[in-house]
């Protein structure tokens, strides 16, 4: 993870399917539980958040794999002019040769003066800085309007620190800002689950999500925290969503 550590993803799923017994009858949208939360320090080494959580998919349908950057899961998308052409199309890359939309466009061109503006704090949502590949340190090409895809990962994880009596979400993207933007948090990527994936049949096993971080206990150490966690499967059907209780780090320790 950019700025803050590293994401590991971990899953033991059993494929539910056969002659000798009659497949289960799980619903097609995914199903999760907690099963556990924990936090290890280890001696050497790098701080890791464990999650682990129970699942059902009736259609098995499950995973997004880590190369699989196509319209469907790309991490953002473009808008590109091909030359000739008089306005933009989105598109998922920018492996074209032809124009995109850029920052400059917003004071240059009355169609686009409603894009946001790239200012302090910088929030990367909106933009990608594009920078020179033959100088030392790179210097700032050009800057392109993008727009991120929620469907790029399908394991989601919001954290909440309280304040009081109520708790307030941390937003990753306001504090990694440009150049060290964060874009995904602790979201990632649960792999493709399936033993044949052009023949996917109910699926049903335990998801171990490893959040490795040198940073938890400058972020979070001594504040109490909660965590929102949900699933999605490759046909965008969102599982339910589940709370973990109240913790501080110190109390969940192993």
């Amino acid at each position: 993870m950019k700025g803050i550590g590293s994401v590991l993803m971990m899953a033991g799923v059993a494929a539910l399917m056969g002659a000798c017994f009659n497949e289960p009858d799980y619903p097609a949208q995914p199903v999760i539980s907690l099963r556990n939360l924990a936090f290890f320090q280890p001696s050497s080494g790098t701080d890791s958040l464990v999650v682990e959580l129970d699942f059902t998919d009736g259609d098995g349908d499950m995973g997004i794999d880590g190369d699989e950057n196509d319209t469907l899961f790309n991490e953002r998308f473009y808008f590109f002019r091909p030359a000739g052409a008089s306005d933009f199309r989105k598109v998922s890359n920018r492996r074209r040769n032809g124009t995109y939309l850029r920052y400059r466009d917003k004071f240059t061109d009355i169609r686009y003066d409603t894009l946001p503006f790239f200012l302090k704090p910088f929030n990367c949502t909106n933009y990608e800085v594009l920078f020179s590949t033959s100088t030392t340190p790179a210097v700032p090409l050009d800057t392109l309007y993008t727009q991120l895809n929620p469907n790029y990962n399908n394991l989601f994880i919001e954290f909440y620190i309280k304040n009081g009596t109520t708790f307030t979400k941390y937003d990753f993207n306001e504090v990694f800002t440009y150049p060290s933007c964060e874009l995904n948090g602790f979201n990632g990527r649960i792999p493709v689950l399936a033993r044949d994936p052009s023949n996917p049949g109910p699926l049903r096993g335990v998801i171990k999500y490893a959040m490795r971080s040198a940073a938890f206990d400058i972020i979070f150490g001594g504040r109490t925290l909660k965590l929102v966690m949900y699933i999605q499967d490759r046909s965008f059907r969102r599982s339910n969503v589940v709370e973990t209780g109240e913790f501080t780090l110190a109390q969940i320790r192993r």
